[in-house]
């Protein structure tokens, strides 16, 4: 497990190094950095604390950086190889306010999503830092877990109610700059779930076609089974001979058995009674539909 932890953060300080080589001056006091991770993207909120008179100064963001703002206004934005330079001119106020949206942050692998960031060098005695990760997304590893979701190690894993916060102070990164957090977004369920949905209703659907034609399909000894009433009825209790009666006077010798109690007046209890005996004795079969069941005629044994 720890030959795998370290090999985590050799990943994640080599592909935040590639992805974001963020510099600063070393007039930077303070530094604050808030991390919102959404579908696809992470919104990233940066405040810089500036010391003395600072007339000039330069921050480099991702170069697929998008909606670009900051507080005060940029002077110029110049496009490098693999970034952009924002610079800031003129009287500068104590803090500066960049935020823009980046989808470089994040990575995906194994079904485990993968957020990825290097802090720059900023001298800062002051450093805060909070990755938000998204509605319904919980880390890869439980917090008690020897095994950790995120480098560096904090104690400081808070929710909302609806997300998973990760914060980190300037004592965490005594070690290095390098930010991972490992974690699940559950879209395997997302999309395992509504699989799961659909074919339950392909079974639904399945089941009460071949109910239907099953019921649609014709006795080819129908017309032997009503032939001789009496053949069917000779051996019957009264109450069940009246039920094989109606049966063979009803179009395709069939009722539901809600009609076939309407018809004799039996009550619930003493018709499924008869309707269970007459089933054994291979008379009728009953065929299901939904809460409901019809009641067919069948020919005679040994008739």
């Amino acid at each position: 497990m720890k030959h795998l932890m370290l090999a985590y953060v050799a990943v994640a300080a080599l592909v935040a190094a590639l992805l974001l080589p963020l510099t600063a001056s070393a007039e930077v006091q303070s530094y604050s950095a808030q991390y919102v991770v959404m579908d696809g993207e992470v919104s990233v909120n940066i405040a810089i604390g500036l010391g003395g008179n600072v007339s000039r100064f330069e921050w480099l963001v991702p170069e697929d950086a998008e909606s670009l703002d900051s507080s005060p206004a940029y002077s110029e934005i110049v496009e490098l190889e693999d970034s952009r330079k924002v610079e800031f001119s003129g009287s500068l106020p104590s803090v500066i306010s960049i935020s823009y949206s980046t989808a470089l942050l994040l990575q995906h692998a194994g079904g485990t999503s993968f957020f990825i960031a290097d802090l720059p060098a900023t001298g800062a005695n002051d450093v805060s830092v909070s990755v938000t990760l998204p509605e319904g997304a919980a880390l890869k590893h439980s917090v008690d877990s020897p095994v950790s979701s995120f480098v560096p190690q904090t104690g400081r894993v808070s929710t909302d109610g609806k997300r998973i916060i990760v914060s980190w102070d300037e004592a965490d990164f005594v070690n290095g700059n390098s930010i991972l957090v490992m974690y699940n977004t559950g879209a395997e369920n997302g999309v395992l779930l509504p699989l799961l949905v659909l074919s339950f209703l392909v079974v639904v659907v399945l089941s009460i076609f071949l109910y239907r034609r099953r019921a649609e399909k014709p006795l080819a000894d129908s017309a032997d089974a009503v032939d001789d009433v009496s053949a069917l009825t000779k051996n019957l209790f009264e109450e069940e001979r009246k039920i094989v009666e109606l049966l063979v006077a009803a179009k395709d010798a069939e009722l539901w058995q809600k009609q076939i109690e309407i018809s004799t007046g039996f009550s619930k209890v003493t018709l499924s009674r008869k309707l269970r005996s007459l089933e054994q004795k291979g008379l009728i079969e009953k065929i299901p539909y939904g809460n409901a069941n019809k009641i067919r005629l069948r020919k005679a044994q040994g008739a």
